[in-house]
């Protein structure tokens, strides 16, 4: 049965403004060697946008983009699409705002930079899991 698992490919929507971290993302889930599809939206209003009409598995979410910061991106997804899991990425290592990040809703905190190919695929595997 976990070979079935394994085989079956993460649906992701990255919601990432920097087209290089965009890029880092991906390449860490390749090199974790699961299998996914991703999608990339620059803001939060348009992955919610997207979200309405598709569907994902998870979201990647970054701390700052153009449209909103920090827990404000978790609760205003949440507040459209409130099933949906969400894994926090950025490129800070705040323990205060993993806590709120988390408390907000988010099921992981990840620190770009700091996060291998195994890390983020457990963090997904968590979050489509919780």
């Amino acid at each position: 049965m976990n070979q079935r698992v394994q085989s079956i490919a993460w649906r992701i929507l990255v919601v990432e403004d920097d087209e290089v971290d965009a890029l880092l993302f991906e390449r860490l889930l390749t090199a974790s060697g699961q299998r996914f599809e991703a999608t990339v939206r620059a803001s939060i209003r348009d992955a919610i946008s997207w979200l309405e009409e598709h569907e994902a598995d998870v979201v990647l979410l970054d701390q700052s983009l153009p449209d909103g910061r920090g827990v404000e991106g978790i609760s205003e997804i949440r507040r459209h699409i409130p099933h949906i899991p969400i894994v926090m990425m950025t490129g800070l290592n705040d323990e205060d705002m993993a806590s709120k990040a988390v408390d907000s809703g988010a099921v992981d905190y990840l620190v770009k930079g700091e996060s291998d190919p195994s890390t983020l695929a457990n963090a997904i595997r968590r979050a489509i899991d919780h």
